[in-house]
Order: structure tokens, then sequence, then C-alpha cells
């Protein structure tokens, strides 16, 4: 009688340790403001979205202490090879803002999107940013891989 729950516990543990996870990454950012010399840096995370080629993820805009000046949320679908998508943020003072980013990069078209995530563990990954039609400029992520 003691040996079914005890087979039962362990069938269970194995199969929670075979269970398919997502993967995640979380890395740091920089970005330049235009042609102004002014950089912004931050963290983000991501992870799988729906399929092999979207990613939702978190990012934090620090101060060169490593205090949180504002967070938001971002998504990323792969189109070819181009990554696109898009962000929000809050600042502490209630602000809002959003916009749009992209990355071209030398990845072959049939990567999925990890890959860009997985290439950023090896060597910085850049691209460009929109804020409306007032703010733009370049970006740069660092990623360590979680799992």
């Amino acid at each position: 009688m003691r040996r079914l729950p005890r087979t039962l516990v362990l069938f269970l543990a194995v199969a929670i340790a075979a269970w398919p996870q997502s993967k995640t990454w979380h890395g740091t950012w920089s970005a330049t403001v235009g042609n102004s010399g002014r950089v912004l840096s931050g963290t983000w995370d991501a992870s799988l979205a729906k399929d092999q080629d979207s990613v939702v993820g978190n990012w934090a805009i620090t101060d060169p202490n490593g205090a949180t000046l504002g967070v938001g949320t971002w998504s990323a679908r792969k189109e070819a090879k181009t990554w696109r998508g898009s962000w929000q943020a809050r600042t502490a003072s209630n602000q809002t803002y959003s916009g749009t980013w992209s990355a071209l990069t030398d990845l072959p078209a049939t990567t999925h999107i990890s890959g860009l995530f997985d290439s950023a563990a090896t060597q910085p990954v850049s691209g460009t940013w929109r804020m409306g039609s007032e703010y733009a400029g370049a970006w740069s992520i660092r990623a360590y891989a979680e799992q």
C-alpha cells in the first residue's frame, strides 16, 4: 500500500522535470537618443510567447547608480531576417511612453527569434528604436540565458 504513493510522487517528480519549459533570457541594454549624446541604460528579460518567433518581456530604465527610473513591457516578432517589436514604459511620476524597435541581423532567415537572444549572449545585438516622430536612436543588448 505504501508503494503506490511513493511511486506516484516519483512519477510526478520525473514528469515535472521532463515537462518542456519556455526558455528565458535576461540582460542589459543601452540606447542613444538621436545625436544628443544622451545614453539610457537598464535591464530586460524575455521569454518565448505563443510560438518560436515571438517573445514578450519586461524592461527597466536605471540611472548610473542602478536606481530604477521607469519600468515597462515589450514584445517582438521575427519577420525573415528582421526582428520588430513594440515597447511601453511608465516612469516613477506615472508618465507613460511607447514606441517601436527593430533589429536586422546576419543570422539565417530560418533562425527562430530565440537565436537573436542566444547570439546576444556572445556578442551585443543592436538595432534602432523610435518613439513617435520626435525621438529615435540606436540600441544594443547583451543577453544572459537563464536556461
